[in-house]
Protein backbone atom coordinates (compact mmCIF):
# COMPACT_ATOMS: atom_id res chain seq x y z
CA UNK A 1 0.00 0.00 0.00
CA UNK A 2 1.76 3.23 -1.01
CA UNK A 3 -0.02 6.23 0.75
CA UNK A 4 0.44 9.81 -0.61
CA UNK A 5 -0.53 13.07 1.12
CA UNK A 6 -3.83 13.74 -1.07
CA UNK A 7 -4.80 9.96 0.45
CA UNK A 8 -4.25 11.54 4.24
CA UNK A 9 -6.38 14.82 3.46
CA UNK A 10 -9.57 12.90 1.61
CA UNK A 11 -9.54 10.63 4.69
CA UNK A 12 -9.26 13.69 6.73
CA UNK A 13 -12.20 15.28 4.98
CA UNK A 14 -14.34 12.34 5.13
CA UNK A 15 -13.59 12.69 8.60
CA UNK A 16 -14.51 16.43 8.70
CA UNK A 17 -18.18 16.09 7.18
CA UNK A 18 -19.08 13.05 8.66
CA UNK A 19 -18.12 14.98 12.10
CA UNK A 20 -20.18 17.57 11.23
CA UNK A 21 -23.07 16.36 9.71
CA UNK A 22 -24.17 13.57 11.98
CA UNK A 23 -21.66 13.99 15.43
CA UNK A 24 -21.51 17.49 15.82
CA UNK A 25 -24.86 18.64 14.19
CA UNK A 26 -27.34 21.20 15.80
CA UNK A 27 -29.59 18.01 17.20
CA UNK A 28 -26.69 16.60 18.90
CA UNK A 29 -24.14 19.72 19.55
CA UNK A 30 -25.49 19.70 23.42
CA UNK A 31 -23.80 16.03 24.30
CA UNK A 32 -20.29 17.49 23.76
CA UNK A 33 -20.50 20.93 24.80
CA UNK A 34 -20.94 19.59 28.51
CA UNK A 35 -18.18 17.17 28.05
CA UNK A 36 -15.15 17.31 30.71
CA UNK A 37 -12.45 17.12 28.15
CA UNK A 38 -8.85 18.62 28.70
CA UNK A 39 -8.14 22.12 27.02
CA UNK A 40 -5.50 20.05 25.14
CA UNK A 41 -7.30 17.08 23.73
CA UNK A 42 -9.88 19.74 22.23
CA UNK A 43 -7.47 21.83 21.08
CA UNK A 44 -5.18 18.41 18.99
CA UNK A 45 -9.18 17.12 18.27
CA UNK A 46 -9.68 20.46 16.22
CA UNK A 47 -6.28 19.31 13.90
CA UNK A 48 -8.23 16.75 12.62
CA UNK A 49 -11.79 17.64 12.70
CA UNK A 50 -11.20 21.39 11.82
CA UNK A 51 -7.86 21.46 10.99
CA UNK A 52 -6.99 22.16 7.30
CA UNK A 53 -3.42 20.42 6.16
CA UNK A 54 -1.73 22.65 3.50
CA UNK A 55 1.39 20.54 3.89
CA UNK A 56 1.52 17.03 5.29
CA UNK A 57 4.95 15.54 3.84
CA UNK A 58 6.49 16.74 7.11
CA UNK A 59 7.40 14.79 10.09
CA UNK A 60 6.25 17.59 12.50
CA UNK A 61 2.66 17.82 10.00
CA UNK A 62 2.72 13.51 10.92
CA UNK A 63 3.11 13.92 14.94
CA UNK A 64 0.26 16.85 14.70
CA UNK A 65 -2.28 14.30 13.26
CA UNK A 66 -0.97 11.55 15.52
CA UNK A 67 -1.89 14.01 18.43
CA UNK A 68 -4.45 14.79 16.63
CA UNK A 69 -5.69 11.28 16.17
CA UNK A 70 -5.08 10.13 19.86
CA UNK A 71 -7.38 13.38 20.74
CA UNK A 72 -10.35 12.05 19.33
CA UNK A 73 -9.94 8.73 20.62
CA UNK A 74 -9.64 10.24 24.17
CA UNK A 75 -13.48 12.08 22.49
CA UNK A 76 -14.77 8.88 21.32
CA UNK A 77 -13.97 6.74 24.53
CA UNK A 78 -15.89 9.54 26.93
CA UNK A 79 -18.49 9.73 24.49
CA UNK A 80 -18.63 5.53 24.37
CA UNK A 81 -17.99 5.39 28.39
CA UNK A 82 -20.36 8.44 30.11
CA UNK A 83 -22.53 9.54 27.21
CA UNK A 84 -24.16 6.30 25.06
CA UNK A 85 -24.77 4.70 28.12
CA UNK A 86 -26.80 7.32 29.50
CA UNK A 87 -28.33 8.80 25.86
CA UNK A 88 -31.64 8.07 27.35
CA UNK A 89 -31.33 10.55 30.35
CA UNK A 90 -29.80 13.14 28.02
CA UNK A 91 -32.66 12.46 25.36
CA UNK A 92 -35.53 12.26 28.20
CA UNK A 93 -34.12 15.21 30.37
CA UNK A 94 -34.02 19.48 29.58
CA UNK A 95 -31.12 18.79 27.49
CA UNK A 96 -32.95 17.42 24.73
CA UNK A 97 -36.60 18.31 25.58
CA UNK A 98 -38.34 19.53 22.58
CA UNK A 99 -38.47 23.27 22.53
CA UNK A 100 -42.07 25.01 21.73
CA UNK A 101 -40.90 26.66 18.85
CA UNK A 102 -39.29 23.73 17.13
CA UNK A 103 -41.07 22.29 13.54
CA UNK A 104 -42.67 19.15 13.82
CA UNK A 105 -39.88 18.35 10.87
CA UNK A 106 -37.40 19.65 13.41
CA UNK A 107 -38.25 17.51 16.39
CA UNK A 108 -38.49 14.64 13.72
CA UNK A 109 -34.97 15.43 12.57
CA UNK A 110 -33.71 15.99 16.23
CA UNK A 111 -34.62 12.29 17.35
CA UNK A 112 -33.29 10.60 14.63
CA UNK A 113 -30.03 12.42 15.36
CA UNK A 114 -29.98 11.53 18.44
CA UNK A 115 -31.23 7.94 18.18
CA UNK A 116 -28.20 7.18 15.52
CA UNK A 117 -25.75 9.03 17.77
CA UNK A 118 -24.02 5.48 18.82
CA UNK A 119 -23.61 4.27 15.16
CA UNK A 120 -22.51 7.39 13.96
CA UNK A 121 -19.42 7.83 17.08
CA UNK A 122 -19.02 4.21 15.81
CA UNK A 123 -18.29 5.10 12.43
CA UNK A 124 -16.00 7.96 13.04
CA UNK A 125 -14.24 5.46 15.22
CA UNK A 126 -13.56 3.18 12.06
CA UNK A 127 -12.92 6.39 9.90
CA UNK A 128 -10.33 7.22 12.72
CA UNK A 129 -8.62 4.18 12.55
CA UNK A 130 -8.33 4.45 8.95
CA UNK A 131 -6.72 7.42 8.95
CA UNK A 132 -4.29 5.74 11.53
CA UNK A 133 -3.24 2.95 9.36
CA UNK A 134 -2.73 5.46 6.65
CA UNK A 135 -0.75 8.12 8.41
CA UNK A 136 1.15 4.76 9.85
CA UNK A 137 2.19 3.71 6.12
CA UNK A 138 2.88 7.11 5.09
CA UNK A 139 5.28 7.97 8.10
CA UNK A 140 6.88 4.15 7.43
CA UNK A 141 7.12 4.84 3.77
CA UNK A 142 8.68 8.78 4.17
CA UNK A 143 10.70 8.88 7.27
CA UNK A 144 11.75 5.14 7.77
CA UNK A 145 15.04 6.68 9.41
CA UNK A 146 13.18 8.37 12.11
CA UNK A 147 9.43 8.47 12.10
CA UNK A 148 6.84 10.47 13.60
Amino acid sequence: MHVKAPDIKNAILEIQKHYDKHVNNKYVKRITLNMDLPQSTKQNMNLILSGNFAYIDSRGAIEDLYYGIKAVCDFIVEIQSKIIPNLDSFINGSLFSPQANMSENEKILSQMAIKNYPMNIKILSDLICRLFVIIHEYDKANFEKDPA
